[in-house]
C-alpha cells in the first residue's frame, strides 16, 4: 500500500497496481471511523491521511472490489509497524503472514536491542539469542532462548 496525499495504491508482490483508492470526500463518507484533522490546504505541509490510518479502509475497499482475489502474504513498509495492524491483517484480512520491518521510531527505549537482522540481543552480553523454531500456537510467535548465566 502506497499512500500519497490524495491516493492509496495497492500493488501485488511485483509492484503492479491492483487497486487505487482516491482519498476524497467519498472515501471520507464511506469510512467515517477514520479520525483525521486537516490543518491546511497545502498537501506539502499537511498530509491529511497517514499510511497507518489508511491501511484498513484501503484494504477493505480493495477486497470489496476484488472478491475473488486471495493473497497469503502482506508486505508493507515500516510505516505499518503497529501491533494492532498485525492482528488486523492476519484475522480480518486472512493473510497468513505479515512482513513489516521494524520502525525504530515506534520502539520504546529499553535495555533490549536487536541486531541488523531483527534478532533480539541478550541484555547481559549483547549476543544474539538462539532461535529455537516456530511455536505450534495459532498466533504467530517466535521462540528465542536467552542464556543469563
Amino acid at each position: 500500500l502506497l499512500v500519497c496525499s490524495k491516493t492509496a495504491v495497492v500493488t501485488n508482490g511485483l509492484g503492479i497496481v491492483r487497486h487505487i483508492s482516491f482519498l476524497d470526500d467519498d472515501f471520507k463518507k464511506k469510512h467515517p471511523e477514520m479520525n483525521y484533522s486537516k490543518r491546511s490546504d497545502n498537501p506539502d505541509v499537511d498530509k491529511e491521511f497517514g499510511d497507518s490510518t489508511v491501511l484498513k479502509p484501503a484494504l477493505q475497499d480493495f477486497f470489496d472490489a476484488h472478491k475473488d482475489f486471495r493473497y497469503t502474504i502482506f508486505i508493507g513498509d515500516s510505516a505499518f509497524d503497529k501491533y494492532d495492524h498485525y492482528a488486523m491483517l492476519l484475522k480480518d484480512f486472512k493473510f497468513k503472514r505479515a512482513l513489516i520491518p521494524l520502525n525504530q521510531r515506534n520502539s520504546k527505549s529499553s535495555n533490549s536491542s536487536f541486531d541488523e537482522n531483527g534478532i533480539p540481543l541478550c541484555p547481559v552480553d549483547n549476543t544474539p539469542m538462539i532461535f529455537l523454531g516456530k511455536s505450534r500456537w495459532k498466533e504467530p510467535f517466535r521462540a528465542f532462548q536467552m542464556d543469563l548465566s
